[in-house]
């Protein structure tokens, strides 16, 4: 079968974006599944580091780096025109006006706060995934991608969980940091669970695609080394 460059670049990319804002928009309510007290957006933003994780797997560091970027400015612009629009006279019973206001003014507070944080947390996923690759030579992808995405997590949840609860819900230092160990966990079990549908999507990329700006001199640790840098 013959690899096509890029191929499915797009469409991977266009997952994420999808997968990302539509965990902001459903950021602000949290759920409780099982003994775990979640945001109600965890479950798309599982799948922001399941597909991050393949696109380092298959795509040069750099690209995958301006993406990052790129997606954060998917998401302030998001913000900034939901926060203009809420301003603008409203046809709706004050009662509902109220509630739609509340529900997006919190939903804007995760879209930069998420957003601002989502980006050291991206990156060193990105790095800890592409550190794991060069100390193992390539090999066990499982591993890599469980140890990538639960120490990236944890920093992400550290970072925005804290401002987050403490201004839109008032929440105090013990409940947030119990929400923070309630995500931590359900997303390292989920990135486990995931595991068979990593080694399938990475084999079929392999397969079909491939990244002509990876090439031999696109090593590991060039690549390393120019994501630590810049």
């Amino acid at each position: 079968m013959k690899r096509e460059p890029l191929k499915y670049y797009d469409i991977l990319c266009i997952f994420l974006f999808m997968f990302q804002i539509s965990s902001m928009l459903l950021g602000p309510r949290t759920i409780k599944i099982g003994f775990f007290e979640l945001p109600g957006g965890i479950l798309t933003y599982c799948m922001v580091f399941f597909t991050l994780n393949l696109l380092s797997e298959i795509y040069q560091a750099k690209r995958v780096k301006k993406l990052i970027y790129k997606l954060l400015i998917c998401q302030l612009t998001f913000a900034a025109i939901t926060f203009f629009v809420l301003k603008i006279h409203s046809l709706l019973s004050p009662g509902h006006d109220l509630a739609y206001q509340y529900i997006f003014t919190n939903t804007i507070v995760v879209l930069v706060i998420v957003g601002i944080c989502s980006v050291p947390a991206e990156r060193f996923n990105c790095y800890i995934y592409l550190l794991v690759f060069e100390k193992y030579d390539g090999r066990f992808l499982w591993l890599r991608n469980i140890v990538a995405v639960v120490v990236s997590e944890l920093l992400f949840a550290i970072m925005w969980c804290y401002p987050f609860y403490t201004l839109t819900k008032g929440y105090g230092f013990l409940q947030i940091t119990f929400i923070i160990i309630s995500q931590s966990i359900f997303k390292g079990l989920f990135q486990i669970g995931s595991t068979p549908a990593t080694y399938l999507c990475v084999w079929f990329l392999k397969n079909n695609e491939y990244d002509p700006l990876r090439n031999t001199s696109d090593s590991m640790i060039n690549r390393l080394e120019d994501d630590a840098s810049s």
